[in-house]
């Protein structure tokens, strides 16, 4: 790579700012440069010092600005591991890595070699951040399951995790403590009743008890009760917000912080974990949680000074919960970014770095999963004991849609970066949000005194429907104030919408679509890997779907109201051993038949189960079935996620009949 020629004046420009000029006694001259990777490697250079000379070694990265401009970045010694990686890749992925470098210093010109195509120096300060495929936002949460392991966020994505009391009884301790710091004349108990009742679904799939979850969860209440006790006044209520949501794309973060406690210039974070500290309190996953949120406020352009100290909560210690101070450090935040560019590599690439092996391969409650995708996908496998071995057709076809369902949730994630990439304006003309003219009424949540429920005039041409997740903000979902929740009712020209938080002065709504789709496609994908044959077959298209000969006995009041083809589908769907796939565009009456193949089964003594793959249409299947006098059905699924009027069938309001 040669350096551009340019003489000192010319490069003599204003010095531009950036978020990290608060942090640095030396501030930039070149806030930051991005652009696509065009090469990456590990330099070892000669210096002088005091008579003798000493070798060094300088990790180089070059990327080709959007329009056209080639830039050289000498990194400093704590790039090293991820330019060396960056190095490896092969050329034709290379090409694919897109790199963001913040807090430069204009490097020293020198002429251009003949021939070869000028570049602009710019030299990394020891505060610079270096941030891969900046437009992909990980959660703060993934970067703790990769500390121990690169491989484990993937695999955590790839298999699905089995329900359990831990997580039921975490939501429960985190919710009461919420409530607690935001009205401490709030009784424990009855928040535990309520919550333990309001928990009965998760209750049931977890395979608990409310009386063994209540038993688990009253030990942690008491000890955070102890600790807020001795907290005094210096956790005003008024000043406490939860769950407050944080995009960064200058760093390719987001994250929920548990609380966050303001007034003024005095700000504290706390973070709460219901276990024990470990024998080197704070164990280091959560702290990574921690250094996240500092670099995501950072982000924000807090300043240093401003950034909130930080607490480690834990709830399992005996008597009172036990605080671990976290101060704000850059290098910590240098620390985080290191691993959040491991794993934005492997989500932009599909190359997983080698395992580590010894006792962390062997201690490692992935490690049966890692073996087995690593026979699947061909990655290096760790070692131990090799998994049985597939054949190569399952191998082949899990591959073939692991990649396509990969390339599926980038394009998903791609949807989220038009709340940094397009104007409020445009936005609103794609469809994707809704200017608020007018906030006609805001109330606390009869479920939940302290998330909101508000109602807004709009002039709605957008694609929003109820219960799909957005983004309340005053104006700019990313750099503002802004909360996250969920639509309940949608009309042209009013909205009703449920949030976790309060929010000033709500002039906007975006849509923002969680991958939780595709993660759930993904386990999906693992399950039929361990399927039977003959399910695994069906799915690869193997062999057809096997039919009785004869129809069974059916009362025809079922297909009354339908046509010949409609009421052949309802015969066929009481034939069918494996599956019916019955298609046709809108209009043609498939809620019909849907609801015909349901009574049909009903009548013949089975249980029916109905899913969609959204929200409206399950409730539209439901609303037929209810029309037709069926009204011995069960909504599942959380409040805001189904229709007003068939939220009197979920499961928690018919325990409450």
């Amino acid at each position: 790579m040669t350096n551009v020629y340019q003489d000192a004046d010319a490069a003599s420009e204003a010095a531009p700012q950036c978020f990290l000029c608060a942090y640095s006694t030396q501030p930039c001259q070149i806030a930051s440069v991005e652009g696509t990777l065009i090469g990456a490697r590990v330099e070892q250079r000669q210096s002088a010092q005091t008579g003798h000379t000493r070798a060094r070694t300088v990790p180089v990265i070059g990327l080709v600005t959007d329009d056209g401009e080639r830039v050289r970045v000498n990194l400093g010694p704590e790039h090293m591991s991820l330019v060396s990686r960056l190095e490896s890749l092969p050329s034709e992925i290379r090409g694919s890595v897109r790199l963001r470098v913040w807090h430069l210093a204009q490097g020293k010109a020198n002429p251009p070699a003949p021939g070869q195509d000028p570049f602009r120096v710019a030299l990394a300060l020891p505060e610079s951040l270096v941030v891969v495929a900046p437009d992909l936002l990980l959660n703060i949460t993934d970067l703790s399951q990769g500390d121990y392991c690169v491989r484990q966020e993937v695999l955590r994505e790839m298999f699905p995790g089995a329900h359990g009391g831990a997580a039921v009884r975490g939501t429960l301790i985190h919710n009461i403590f919420k409530e607690r710091l935001k009205d401490p004349t709030a009784a424990t108990e009855k928040l535990l009743t309520d919550g333990l009742h309001a928990a009965v679904l998760a209750l049931a799939e977890a395979g608990t008890s409310e009386n063994e979850v209540r038993a688990e969860v009253t030990p942690h209440l008491a000890a955070l009760d102890a600790w807020y006790t001795h907290q005094g006044d210096t956790l005003a209520p008024q000043h406490v917000r939860a769950e407050s949501f944080l995009l960064a794309p200058e760093l390719g973060l987001k994250g929920r912080l548990d609380i966050l406690w303001a007034d003024g210039e005095d700000r504290r974070l706390l973070e709460l974990k219901t276990g024990k500290p470990g024998n080197e309190p704070p164990k280091l996953e959560h702290r990574w949680q921690v250094y996240g949120y500092h670099a995501l406020l950072a982000a924000r352009g807090t300043g240093a000074q401003r950034l909130p100290s930080a607490t480690l909560l834990y709830s399992g210690t005996p008597a009172t919960a036990t605080a671990y101070g976290i101060p704000p450090k850059l290098h910590d935040m240098q620390r985080v970014m290191a691993l959040r560019n491991e794993l934005a590599l492997v989500r932009v690439t599909g190359r997983v770095p080698a395992p580590p092996g010894g006792n962390k391969c062997a201690r490692c409650m992935l490690h049966p999963r890692c073996a087995e995708a690593s026979a699947l996908l061909g990655w290096e496998a760790p070692p131990g004991d090799a998994p049985p071995r597939q054949d190569d057709r399952t191998a082949k076809w899990f591959r073939h849609w692991w990649t396509l369902q990969r390339l599926e949730g980038r394009a998903a994630e791609a949807q989220t970066h038009a709340l940094w990439q397009q104007s409020a304006d445009e936005r609103v003309a794609a469809g994707s949000a809704i200017r608020l003219t007018e906030t006609l009424g805001m109330r606390p949540d009869d479920r939940n005194r302290h998330e909101w429920i508000y109602t807004f005039r709009c002039a709605n041409a957008s694609e929003l429907r109820e219960g799909d997740e957005v983004l309340l903000s005053e104006g700019d979902p990313v750099t503002g104030q802004v909360v996250s929740g969920a639509i309940l009712r949608i009309s042209n020209d009013r909205l009703e919408v449920w949030a976790r938080e309060q929010i000033d002065h709500p002039t906007l709504l975006d849509r923002y679509t969680a991958d939780v789709m595709n993660r759930r496609m993904q386990h999906n994908l693992t399950r039929w890997l361990h399927g039977d044959p003959q399910r695994q077959k069906l799915v690869r298209g193997e062999v057809t779907p096997r039919f009785d000969h004869d129809a069974p006995p059916f009362n025809l009041e079922a297909t009354r109201g339908l046509n010949a083809e409609q009421a052949d589908a309802v015969v066929r769907a009481l034939t069918m051993k494996d599956y019916l796939l019955i298609q046709g565009p809108p209009g043609t009456g498939k809620t019909n038949v849907i609801a015909a193949i349901t009574q049909a089964l009903l009548a013949r003594g089975y249980r029916v189960a109905l899913v969609a793959y959204t929200n409206q249409a399950t409730d539209t299947m439901l609303r037929r079935l209810i029309h037709n006098g069926v009204t011995n059905v069960v909504r599942l699924g959380h409040e805001l996620s189904a229709a007003p009027e068939v939220r009197d069938y979920r499961l928690l309001p018919l325990t409450r009949a």
